[in-house]
């Protein structure tokens, strides 16, 4: 398969520079940047006045599961690479993953869960040795621990930090503990935990909610310090204004520490009715499937979905300051590169997929440029996922991962993932998806 992209505002290199040409794609490879010369069996699309970027490398999405959606939604927002870092069964991911042909080159992380995964909260440090084994042995690119959600203690945290970095494992760790909340005192906890070993701090702005120190900016300053101070430590930051979370009941009280807190914070009980009447009321957005995508619902037909599945759904509300994002996304080192290393979603099948758009809507208003946005939406996931060798760049004899975008809109017209156009305006086509996991022999950088 050959493929002409002509005329584009190609940002090509790493790091990316403008170039207004044509870009060949044969097979799944780039094959030349410049002056393409006419090729008779060769598609061409026409990106005069369009973006031509790196597709969106995604190290923190959701969308493995029974519903397809995640992986549409990854594709229409410009996304060629996703982690989902919250499996339980290595067999069942495999199994999604291969069921939607959505075109995405995705990996998974299996999560480490008290009572589920693991014996409980404090498992010795055989148990988490096993269990960063097999999690690796049935093709994870590595562990998560879902601190608040689902928390181990100080103690226990710190070992599994300690186990994944000794066996060169990427481990993610959502801030929390048995002491501590997904709160900004809950990330000071996760950066002491570390103990000077490496591992990913998922979506940093989402601890910066003030209920610390009553001021999100002013939480971002000093999370963006204690990044500063512990280099070892690689993280992401989301874009949106909302936070997101899906939960399931037991026995009528949320199976997540997190939703209780949610709700008890909105002035609501943290139980099922309690959630019931946050729905009602409007102060809690229940998501749902409208055609391809998930959308957030109107509260009666969100409350209806709620009762239908018994409180199983994701729920979306107003929560982060957009200053405070842009604080944390534009943070820099004493070298001028970026504290946190690169943007995420936290979305996929959960309706906030927004990088492309916000995060040109950031270059627009100056607070980084189109080169160090490429860097930050791509290069860096790559790197964070040890793909860059290969993805987060467009260069001679690099993967074919490209978003066309439309500048005005700042939404992609098309996503090519392995030089196939998987999505293209608003209609996608069928591709199997490619799966990777740990590549023992090209770790991630971050890890040595």
């Amino acid at each position: 398969m050959k493929l002409i992209i002509r005329n584009g505002h190609i940002w090509a290199g790493n790091p990316a520079a403008e170039k207004i040409c044509d870009l060949l794609i044969e097979d799944d490879h780039i094959a030349a940047i410049g002056d393409v010369p006419p090729i008779t069996d060769a598609d061409v699309i026409d990106a005069s006045d369009k973006l031509v970027l790196p597709a969106l490398v995604d190290p923190h999405a959701h969308f493995i599961g029974g519903d397809n959606a995640g992986y549409y939604m990854l594709a229409a927002a410009g996304v060629a690479t996703a982690l989902d870092p919250i499996i339980g069964r290595g067999e069942d991911a495999v199994k999604y993953m291969r069921a939607t042909p959505a075109g995405l080159n995705i990996g998974w992380l299996y999560l480490i869960k008290p009572g589920s995964t693991v014996s409980g909260p404090s498992p010795k440090r055989e148990e988490f040795a096993a269990v960063i084994e097999q999690a690796v042995n049935t093709g994870a690119m590595g562990v998560k621990i879902a601190g608040a959600h689902f928390p181990l203690t100080p103690d226990a945290t710190a070992m599994a930090i300690e186990v994944a970095a000794e066996k060169h494992v990427p481990l993610m760790l959502h801030a929390g503990t048995t002491a501590e909340r997904d709160d900004f005192a809950g990330m000071r906890e996760a950066v002491s935990l570390s103990n000077g070993n490496p591992f990913i701090l998922a979506h940093i702005n989402a601890y910066c909610n003030g209920n610390t120190c009553g001021s999100q900016c002013a939480e971002a300053v000093e999370a963006l310090q204690l990044l500063r101070d512990n280099p070892r430590i690689v993280s992401e930051s989301t874009l949106s204004d909302l936070s997101c979370m899906g939960t399931r009941m037991i026995n009528g009280i949320p199976e997540s520490l997190c939703m209780i807190d949610v709700l008890e914070n909105l002035g609501f009980p943290g139980t099922y009715a309690g959630m019931l009447d946050a729905v009602a009321s409007g102060k809690l957005m229940v998501s749902g499937p409208a055609g391809k995508e998930f959308r957030f619902y109107d509260p009666s037909a969100g409350l209806a979905r709620c009762r239908e599945h018994n409180g199983a759904v994701t729920v979306g509300f107003k929560r982060h300051d957009m200053v405070k994002n842009a604080i944390v996304a534009s943070g820099r080192r004493n070298d001028e590169s970026f504290v946190v290393n690169a943007f995420s979603t936290d979305g996929g099948v959960i309706p906030r997929n927004v990088v492309l758009d916000k995060g040109l809507a950031m270059v627009n208003a100056g607070f980084f440029t189109m080169t160090e946005f490429v860097a930050k939406s791509a290069t860096a996931g790559a790197k964070l996922l040890g793909l860059e060798h290969r993805k987060g760049f467009l260069a001679v004899g690099a993967d074919a991962d490209i978003v066309i975008a439309n500048p005005a809109t700042r939404h992609a017209e098309v996503t090519i993932s392995n030089g196939k156009i998987i999505y293209r305006n608003g209609e996608f086509f069928p591709t199997e998806n490619k799966i990777f996991s740990l590549d023992k022999e090209k770790l991630p950088d971050w890890l040595n």
